[in-house]
Formats: structure tokens, C-alpha cells, sequence
């Protein structure tokens, strides 16, 4: 163990003329000593954030696997599609493994495999049900109105 290393462990000294309410000996703690000790104060917090990024990673995989089974069924590559999108193989594997997808990128790839996609928006009652054509979305100018009126 290096000496500096050492040295984070034990107490220093302060002078005397910090003046008082000011701890004469302050204990240097390592982050990830900090935060293994609120673990093991907060248990509960510590299993919340594991199961929460468990589940973002099971996320990121079925977004991943999504765009790429689509692209499969399609009976294209990666490499076929970039062509097809003018862009380099590279792009198309980081469209495929983002977390976040910009509207507009997710209606050129699934327009490049010859799909046409929809966002549907349902808020839960069945009746009040949009659906929105994804191309008006991503074409449409700022200010612009993108939902159809009746």
C-alpha cells in the first residue's frame, strides 16, 4: 500500500487556531468506503438501486434486440442497411444499441427496412386514442402542429 494511501486513514491534526466548534481531528474517509457505509446503514435503499438498474439493463437489451430483430426479419444486415441509410455499418450498430432514440432516427431506420411507423397515444380510458403517423412528427417545422385534427 503506497504511503499516500496510508495517510487517508489517519487522523490529522488541526490547528488550534481554527478556532472553536471546529473538530481538532478530522478522519479522511475513501468514496467508496462512504458509500458501502450507507449500504449497510440503508439496505433497503442499496437492494432498490440494484433492482433498478437491473431492470435498465434488461431495458437497453430489449430496445437493442428490438431494432435488430426488426432489421433481421427484414433479411438485411447491418452493413445492407447502412447502405441503404447512407451512412457507415458503425451507425447502425450504435442506432441499434442506444438507449434513447431521437423520433426522427427511429422513422428513417424503420423506414429504410420498408416500414411505416406510427406513435400511438393512449391515455388509458380506450377513447381518447391518437394515433400519429411518424413521418408528420419528424418532418414537420418548429411551431408546426403534428396531431391531426378532427
Amino acid at each position: 500500500m503506497s504511503a499516500r494511501r496510508e495517510a487517508t486513514n489517519v487522523p490529522s491534526q488541526r490547528p488550534e487556531a481554527l478556532g472553536e466548534g471546529i473538530p481538532a481531528e478530522v478522519t479522511f474517509v475513501r468514496g467508496t468506503e462512504r458509500l458501502q457505509a450507507m449500504r449497510d446503514r440503508h439496505p433497503e435503499l442499496a437492494d432498490a438501486v440494484t433492482a433498478r438498474r437491473a431492470e435498465l439493463r434488461q431495458a437497453d437489451r430489449d430496445h437493442a434486440m428490438g431494432l435488430a430483430m426488426i432489421r433481421q426479419a427484414a433479411n438485411l444486415t447491418q452493413a445492407e442497411l447502412a447502405s441503404i441509410l447512407g451512412v457507415g455499418q458503425a451507425a447502425v450498430a450504435k442506432i441499434e444499441n442506444r438507449p434513447d432514440l431521437l423520433l426522427s432516427t427511429l422513422r428513417s431506420y424503420l423506414e429504410a427496412l420498408g416500414g411505416k411507423a406510427h406513435l400511438v397515444l393512449d391515455f388509458g380510458d380506450g377513447a381518447n386514442r391518437i394515433e400519429i403517423p411518424l413521418d408528420a412528427i419528424a418532418t414537420k417545422k418548429r411551431g408546426e402542429s403534428s396531431i391531426p385534427r378532427p
